[in-house]
């Protein structure tokens, strides 16, 4: 994976560098997208952002 194709799915690339940084969580219709085309279960997706990571 790479964090361009990462960015079209999430929206942007720089939406896609928060996430893989633990800055920011994903929006329910970014999980569903992640799930579709990755088939990521999503109950891995729904998690917190973790502090200080």
């Amino acid at each position: 994976m790479e964090r361009a194709e990462l960015g079209k799915l999430l929206g942007s690339r720089s939406r896609a560098s928060e996430f893989l940084n633990h800055k920011t969580s994903l929006s329910l219709t970014q999980i569903r997208k992640l799930n579709e085309a990755w088939n990521i279960p999503a109950d891995i997706l729904i998690q917190p952002v973790r502090e200080g990571a």
